[in-house]
């Protein structure tokens, strides 16, 4: 199975929302806190094609430090086919649609270092089985801050290695033509087999039919007796039932 290996790419794509819903997309960490805050988080040219099966989705985040490394928040998806940038409009994070499924991220990441949150797998398949997902559109993720204590750092601390990271491994669905194919390829392999069954079978018919015929003497057909083994065809075309038939001139 194919593993996509994301990260966040642009300043705009990953944001902070204040508890005044101002959004801040240009500092380089972000601080979750006091159940009031959220964090935006968007990865683009996600090449899953429609249909795939998703098995695995791991977002991992920065933590700088362990004054702030505590996480209780939801991560959800947007409920969108292919998410804009984030910008500065007040509740710019807040206000954007939601995925149904979620994961509930909790505990002491024990910073400094790379911290991966539960697995996202329902969440990206539930934005995958959009009808209006395609091959290399954005995906998004929204954080809502429960009662966190959590800095995490962004695309923009110094030398952009530290934006949020995003691992997906899928199965991709298999094409209706190669369905197509492998059943015809299937059906022609099968075609000689039942061809040569079938003349088997007709080969063994003819065979029993054809059991040997005794013929009768001029003598016997005028009345004469003879004893006939059990199974034996005559020329009359009869077969004996078993011992000897006596055969009288007036039959």
């Amino acid at each position: 199975m194919p593993t996509l290996d994301l990260q966040v790419a642009a300043s705009a794509d990953d944001a902070f929302q204040d508890s005044g819903g101002s959004v801040n997309t240009t500092a380089a960490e972000h601080l979750l806190l006091a159940g009031s805050t959220w964090l935006g988080l968007r990865f683009t040219a996600v090449t899953i094609p429609p249909g795939s099966i998703v098995s695995a989705a791991t977002l991992q985040i920065y933590a700088p430090n362990t004054k702030y490394d505590s996480v209780n928040a939801d991560i959800y998806g947007q409920a969108a086919d292919n998410p804009a940038a984030f910008t500065a409009a007040t509740n710019g994070i807040s206000s954007r649609p939601r995925t149904t499924s979620k994961a509930t991220w909790t505990g002491d990441l024990a910073g400094p270092g790379w911290r991966a949150a539960p697995d996202l797998a329902a969440v990206v398949q539930e934005i995958i089985d959009r009808p209006g997902w395609a091959s290399g559109n954005a995906l998004a993720l929204i954080c809502d801050d429960i009662n966190c204590g959590l800095s995490v750092r962004t695309w923009d601390y110094a030398g952009h290695a530290h934006g949020a990271q995003l691992d997906i491994t899928y199965t991709t669905p298999v094409p209706v033509s190669a369905r197509l194919a492998a059943a015809a390829t299937g059906s022609a392999t099968q075609r000689p087999t039942l061809r040569a069954s079938a003349m088997l079978a007709a080969a063994a018919v003819a065979t029993a039919a054809l059991q040997p015929v005794t013929p009768l003497t001029v003598g016997e057909a005028a009345g004469g007796a003879r004893s006939v083994e059990p199974g034996t065809r005559t020329a009359g075309g009869a077969e004996a039932a078993g011992g000897a038939r006596g055969m009288g001139a007036g039959g």
